[in-house]
C-alpha cells in the first residue's frame, strides 16, 4: 500500500511537473505574440524621378496638361518636354513655362529630311536629358 501510494505520488509529481512546464511554456511563447508591439515602419524616401512628355504638334494638349504634371506634390523631380518635330507652337507654349517652373527641361528635336525618326527616337532624347535614374513616360494628350 506504501509502495502504491509513493508509485501514484512519483507519478503524480512527473505529470505535474510536465504540465506547469507545458504551461509555462505556452504563457511565455504566446504572451510574446499578443504583447508584440509592431515598430513603426519608416516611410521610404521618395527616389527622385524624371517625367519624360514627347509632343509633336501638342500646344493645345499641352497648356491643359502641362500644368498639371509640373504641380505635383513630390519632393524631388523633373519634367523634360521632347519637342518632336512640332510644326505648330508647341515650342513657344513651352517657352511660356520654362521661367515659371525651375524643374521643366525641353529637349528639341529638329525635322531632318536625310534622317526618318518616330516617338522612340524622341523618347531616346528625352532619357539621354533625364538626370535621375527612375524614369517616367507619358503622352501630351493625356
Amino acid at each position: 500500500m506504501l509502495q502504491d501510494n509513493l508509485f501514484l505520488s512519483v507519478i503524480l509529481l512527473v505529470f505535474g511537473s510536465a504540465a506547469l512546464i507545458q504551461i509555462i511554456y505556452y504563457l511565455v511563447f504566446y504572451l510574446a505574440f499578443i504583447l508584440y508591439k509592431n515598430k513603426p515602419e519608416k516611410p521610404e524616401e521618395f527616389k527622385p524621378v524624371s517625367v519624360i512628355i514627347c509632343a509633336r504638334n501638342e500646344a493645345e494638349n499641352l497648356k491643359k496638361f502641362l500644368p498639371l504634371v509640373l504641380e505635383q506634390d513630390y519632393p524631388d523631380y523633373e519634367v523634360i518636354v521632347v519637342n518632336d518635330c512640332s510644326e505648330d507652337n508647341t515650342y513657344d507654349v513651352l517657352g511660356n513655362y520654362l521661367p515659371l517652373y525651375p524643374h521643366l527641361k525641353i529637349s528639341t528635336v529638329n525635322r531632318d529630311p536625310r534622317f526618318t525618326h518616330n516617338k522612340k527616337f524622341a523618347q531616346f532624347i528625352g532619357i539621354k536629358a533625364a538626370t535621375y535614374d527612375t524614369l517616367l513616360f507619358t503622352d501630351a494628350d493625356c
